[in-house]
């Protein structure tokens, strides 16, 4: 199944991936352990995390919580060709 990054911000604190697993009432296998919870907005309290499509109708604004999603996840590769030392 495909993942997407969804954004949560806070009013204060930082949410756990446990804390959001519960919110949403989000099963082990439908939210990515491996990848967490990344602060990418400390000013904002804007956190990410990465769940599978089929669980995005769980996820809604919730008490302090406003969400935003679902973002595409794309691969990131290398750019360039490899052993390439003019670049």
């Amino acid at each position: 199944m495909a993942k997407v990054m969804m954004t949560v911000r806070v009013n204060e604190g930082t949410p756990s991936l446990k804390d959001i697993q519960q919110k949403f009432s989000l099963t082990d296998d439908e939210i990515d352990h491996k990848f967490g919870v990344i602060e990418v907005d400390p000013l904002e309290h804007l956190f990410t995390f990465l769940v599978e499509e089929t669980a995005i109708g769980k996820i809604a604004d919730a008490d302090e919580w406003k969400i935003q999603g679902p973002f595409s996840n794309p691969k990131i590769e290398p750019f360039g060709l490899e052993g390439d030392d003019d670049n």
